[in-house]
């Protein structure tokens, strides 16, 4: 690889991810300390006989054609992935009680991973290697090399099981992401229960109609956090107006358009993690389905005019979004043709499928996108109250980050921002991308829940296709799809189920749907109670508002902080935490606090204070997603508990709007 090559890798490495890249490039017989900053990327290529020792977290390290090289970390790497390609005689070692749960390793020979105990790593996966050697403290194995089934070439993934090193064969899914034989078919066995279970909650939830018919009662009890098909629903609710049966044939109308995800077996090798929902095998594939349409001026004003109409003469008004309201904030939607207006280019699965990468220039990281038009309208609607709730399918959170209430809202496919304890259901927010684990139906973070009775494993709140749905997020939905009179369908194209059937439910219900979308949806043909806009969101979201005689509001980054603290007789303890501005529950946006000199970068931020202390200055530093500059707060221990609210405005750079209340 020429040097051009490795400069152009390492921009492609920073630029995937939008983080402060560390690069050392060609370094020979040298002894370096590596400081990274959080969440910062480590590349080490083309250096001999030198040793790394990494004091900081970051959040992953590339090792690229070296000879001869040791990485000591004493720190953990948050995303947990590490990759070590074309090199010779490589030692990497992690610190005692940190997690590294994937590490790749390609075309390289003579690496010696240093790992403590198994539950350290969660796969290895490996194409091309030679004396790969994992090493590990008693009582577990001491010493063991990776060894691939004879005669079989290709990737692999490695676990550690009862003591020993277990190899299988790796095949990819059709999104891309690293499986074996053996998952594959415990996924599809899951993946046909899950699809059994919520045919039959659907059926529940709009279940019959004709006078005399009842629920069926509940014959067993309902686990925790399970759909079962004898759960009671609507109990005491009046009878809604539609035949099942007639319905249920409605529901699976479609279906048989959705394609199983191909398994494909490369036995090329291949360098990189999975992660994310569906494939290419879930694209549209008629050609004639993703073309793009657009109303005329004329035909467009009726529809805006008819729109304000039936949201004034509604009472219960629910929106369900898909990925296009987030394509003019730079992030691309799934399945848009080659041939889309959309300023951020073809879909993921559609370039998945053709197999050419993304060139457009125009594509924002979720982490500093910013709401659109459509979602700050969608946030006034919310405030004004002719909205009462939205169904969203997108994972980039931002209508959330827009403002609108959580018990106003439903994430059905998760959001990336938002991880949960698996122990305690208790939640927490973070400003960076809580996804690290590399197969698709693992979820686990390398982080712990901070309650100190319950220190339980965190793990992302990310859906996959063939995992279930979040139990309460589903019911918010279509509890008030039952309700709804009227629903707004904003860049959707309606294909993945059960989300999609919250307008079916609706429509069903005698209500009415709106369906702004460039594409058409033959399933909600135009009629009386339903209504196709073909236009851009933001267009159609703007008009709307303005024949409603509303502003749409800017937005703006709202944070809150707390800060506690408590007087013992040697010290004064200071805990510094962000918190969710509508919730109390943690949020992780500082990326860290200094108070006298001392810095912190590990939540909660805890300091030691003289017990004399009656004022100090704290200074916080943010991940700087909006460019957010540091910002210096003034507390006094004699407030005891303070909350302090902040108001970031992007296009000005100032925080403002700062006041603080006590418990």
């Amino acid at each position: 690889m020429s040097d051009p090559e490795i400069a152009t890798a390492k921009n492609q490495l920073g630029g995937l991810f939008r983080r402060p890249l560390s690069h050392y490039d060609a370094r020979k017989d040298e002894t370096i300390t590596v400081i990274p900053s959080p969440y910062e990327l480590l590349y080490i290529g083309k250096c001999v006989n030198c040793k790394f020792i990494v004091s900081g977290p970051l959040a992953k390290c590339t090792i690229e054609r070296c000879h001869n090289v040791t990485v000591e970390f004493q720190d953990r790497i948050l995303s947990g992935i590490m990759e070590i390609m074309f090199s010779k005689r490589i030692t990497v070692s992690i610190p005692k009680g940190e997690k590294l749960p994937t590490i790749t390793v390609d075309n390289t020979s003579k690496c010696h991973l240093h790992l403590h105990d198994p539950t350290s790593i969660h796969i290895i996966h490996s194409v091309w290697v030679e004396d790969v050697v994992v090493h590990m403290d008693p009582p577990h194995m001491t010493e063991q090399k990776l060894e691939h089934p004879v005669g079989e070439e290709g990737e692999f993934i490695t676990r550690c099981s009862v003591g020993r090193l277990f190899t299988e064969k790796a095949i990819r899914e059709g999104g891309g992401y690293l499986t074996t034989v053996r998952e594959k078919e415990a996924a599809d066995k899951k993946d046909a229960e899950f699809e059994r279970r919520m045919t039959d909650f659907v059926s529940k939830m709009i279940h019959t109609s004709k006078p005399g018919n009842k629920v069926p009662e509940q014959t067993k009890p309902v686990e925790k956090k399970e759909l079962t098909t004898d759960t009671k629903v609507n109990e005491g609710k009046e009878a809604v107006r539609f035949d099942a049966g007639e319905l249920s044939d409605q529901l699976q109308k479609g279906k048989e358009k959705l394609k199983p995800t191909e398994t494909v077996e490369r036995r090329h090798p291949v360098v990189g993690t999975g992660g994310g929902r569906g494939g290419p095998g879930y694209n549209i594939k008629d050609d004639e389905e993703k073309k793009e349409f657009f109303d005329d001026e004329e035909m467009l004003t009726k529809k805006v005019k008819k729109t304000v109409e039936w949201i004034k003469s509604s009472k219960h008004v629910i929106f369900f979004t898909g990925a296009g309201i987030s394509t003019s904030a730079g992030i691309p939607d799934f399945r848009s043709g080659m041939d889309t207006v959309l300023p951020t280019g073809p879909g993921v699965w559609e370039l998945q499928e053709k197999g050419v990468p993304r060139l457009n220039p125009k594509v924002t990281p979720i982490l500093r996108a910013i709401p659109t038009s459509t979602h700050m309208a969608v946030v006034k609607l919310h405030e004004a109250g002719l909205s009462k709730f939205t169904v969203s399918q997108n994972v980039d959170g931002l209508h959330r980050r827009s403002g609108i209430p959580p018990a106003e809202l439903s994430e059905l496919h998760g959001n990336t921002n938002l991880e949960t304890c698996k122990k305690c259901g208790r939640q927490y927010l973070r400003d960076f991308e809580t996804r690290e684990a590399f197969h698709v139906f693992n979820h686990t973070t390398s982080r712990k829940c901070d309650n100190p009775a319950c220190q339980g494993q965190l793990q992302d709140s990310i859906i996959n296709f063939g995992e279930n749905l979040p139990e309460g997020e589903l019911r918010k939905a279509f509890d008030n799809a039952q309700k709804a009179d009227l629903c707004i369908v904003l860049g959707s194209s309606l294909r993945v189920r059960p989300a999609c059937q919250v307008p079916e439910v609706v429509l069903a219900n005698g209500g009415k749907v709106i369906i702004c979308n460039l594409q058409k949806i033959p399933q909600f043909p135009s009629s009386s109670r339903s209504m196709q806009i073909y236009s851009m969101c933001d267009v159609y979201m703007k008009r709307v508002l303005h024949e409603l005689q509303m502003d749409i509001p800017k937005f703006l980054l709202n944070r809150r902080l707390k800060i506690t603290s408590e007087t013992t007789k040697d010290d004064l303890k200071l805990v510094v935490t962000g918190v969710d501005v509508e919730e109390d529950i943690p949020y992780s946006f500082i990326q860290s606090a200094t108070v006298e000199d001392k810095r912190e970068i590990k939540e909660p931020f805890t300091f030691s204070l003289p017990t004399s202390t009656k004022s100090t200055d704290i200074n916080l530093s943010f991940h700087g997603h909006y460019r957010e500059p540091p910002l210096t707060l003034t507390y006094n221990p004699d407030d005891g508990v303070c909350f302090y609210w902040m108001t970031y405005d992007i296009s000005t750079g100032e925080w403002h709007h700062m006041s603080k209340k006590g418990q």
